[in-house]
C-alpha cells in the first residue's frame, strides 16, 4: 500500500493465485525486493481474496478547479486507460444520472450480459455510484479525488 506507486501492477507489485504458505511468502519476499529497487515507501501490504467472477468497471471522483467534483464511470482495470470509454457527472448525482451513466459506456454491452454470460447487477452497480456521489458531496470540502478500480459488477444470482 503506498500513494508514492500509484500503478503497483507495472512495478509487479500485485501477485494473485497464492495459493499456500510458502507462495504467499515468495511474492511477499519478492515484493520487498522491488520496492527496495524502486526506492519508494509502503505503508504496508496488503492480502485479500481475489474475486474472480464479474466485470471490471471503476468508479472514481476528481475535482475541476472550475467546475468542482465530478465522477467518472467506466470499464475497469487498464479498459478505462485504453478505451478511454467513461461517463461524467457533476456532483451530487440527480436521480437516474448512475443508471445513465452505465447505460451510456460502451462497455454497458458487457453489464447486460453476453454469449451465454449472465447479466450484472446493475442497479447494485447504481447504488455503489449513488453512495460514492453522497459521501463526496458529503465530505467535499477534504476530497480532490477518489479512485475505486476495479468496481466487480456480479451477476444477481450471486449468493456469498
Amino acid at each position: 500500500m503506498s500513494d508514492a506507486i500509484p500503478h503497483k501492477s507495472e512495478h509487479g507489485l500485485v501477485a494473485i493465485d497464492l495459493a499456500d504458505e510458502a507462495s504467499l511468502t515468495a511474492a511477499f519476499e519478492k515484493m520487498q525486493r522491488r520496492v527496495a529497487a524502486l526506492g519508494r515507501s509502503v505503508a504496508g501490504y496488503l492480502v485479500q481474496e481475489m474475486i474472480s467472477d464479474g466485470v471490471e468497471v471503476f468508479a472514481g471522483v476528481a475535482r475541476d478547479p472550475d467546475f468542482g467534483l465530478s465522477l467518472a464511470f467506466g470499464l475497469g482495470g487498464v479498459g478505462v486507460e485504453v478505451l478511454r470509454d467513461f461517463a461524467l457527472r457533476p456532483l451530487p448525482l440527480r436521480e437516474d444520472d448512475a443508471e445513465a451513466m452505465i447505460a451510456e459506456t460502451r462497455g454497458a454491452a458487457l453489464l447486460r450480459g453476453f454469449r451465454g454470460r449472465p447479466a450484472a447487477d446493475i442497479a447494485a452497480l447504481a447504488e455503489c455510484l449513488y453512495a460514492l456521489s453522497d459521501f463526496a458531496a458529503a465530505n467535499s470540502d477534504r476530497i480532490d479525488e477518489i479512485d475505486l478500480n476495479p468496481i466487480k459488477a456480479r451477476h444477481t444470482m450471486y449468493s456469498p
